[in-house]
């Protein structure tokens, strides 16, 4: 099984993704480990198409962020279609929360407070940018399954152990 858990930026993909990848028993690959090294430094393309690449060819996994290759492969494409205000809420709150310290999701040394200013920007922009390719259904495969979630109480409904 192969699952995409893609949305913007403070959506919830980091959560989902973790509950998915426990309930089906498969590893969880976060895409900011893959694009970013320690410091925020970019990981330069090559090598991140390179370890995207190897995390497809796996049998089975979890993958959260955005990309378009994990967008082709997915079996089961989860899309958190979250309001942007709600995300950048969510956003704020993180910041919050980790400050000068570094997310478990992250690299070493990436602060939370230079992620946020990136969060946000990337909170504005998802909308009209990456969210009409994520929509277009020609962007993934035929027999793929496309679940779109518009708030988080679906994610209880969709992932309750009478759904399992």
């Amino acid at each position: 099984m192969k699952i995409l858990v893609s949305g913007n930026s403070g959506s919830g993909k980091s959560s989902l993704g973790k509950r998915l990848a426990k309930q089906h028993g498969i590893p969880l690959y976060g895409l900011d480990k893959i694009v970013w090294k320690s410091g925020w430094v970019q990981t330069p393309k090559k090598e991140r198409d390179e370890m995207i690449s190897k995390v497809l060819s796996k049998d089975s996994w979890v993958l959260e962020g955005i990309t378009k290759k994990g967008l082709r492969e997915a079996d089961i494409i989860y899309f958190l279609d979250i309001h942007p205000i709600r995300c950048a809420f969510n956003v704020i709150k993180r910041f919050i929360k980790n400050g000068l310290g570094t997310r478990p999701e992250l690299p070493e040394n990436c602060p939370e407070y230079i992620g946020f200013l990136k969060s946000l920007k990337i909170n504005f922009i998802f909308h009209k940018v990456t969210k009409p390719w994520l929509l277009d259904s020609t962007q993934r495969k035929s027999d793929s399954s496309f679940i779109r979630i518009k708030n988080y109480k679906q994610i209880d409904k969709l992932l309750s152990p009478d759904k399992s």
